[in-house]
């Protein structure tokens, strides 16, 4: 099977029936000696996702809470716990990422808990 040509599939998809999502990628904090403060700015990094909620049967209130989010995202980059989701407007941690990759090789989409 070509999953390249499943990773475009899944793209598509995503940017037809799902919502513009940002990565917040938080760059190198530099330090402002006019200010005495460190300052930290994000690279956005745009895709497409699909949020929806966990089955009921899945929040046991510690790892997965009720207000959590589960996001199926197609970005040009993994992402890590330590970047930042925006979906329309509302900000969110990631809390987990799960790269689904049949061949170990070909990253198709992302789930992302986030919170």
């Amino acid at each position: 099977m070509d999953y390249k040509v499943l990773k475009d599939k899944v793209s598509e998809k995503l940017k037809e029936n799902g919502t513009p999502v940002f990565l917040k990628r938080k760059n190198e904090e530099v330090y402002d000696a006019a200010t005495d403060t460190y300052i930290s700015d994000y690279t956005i990094i745009e895709g497409y996702g699909l949020p929806s909620f966990f089955d009921f049967d899945k929040i046991d209130g510690t790892v997965i809470k009720k207000e959590d989010v589960l996001v199926m995202a197609s970005l040009p980059c993994t992402p890590t716990t330590e970047d930042i989701l925006e979906i329309s407007g509302k900000v969110y941690e990631i809390i987990t990422v799960r790269v689904v990759s049949p061949d170990a090789k070909t990253e198709i989409y992302y789930e992302l808990q986030c919170r």
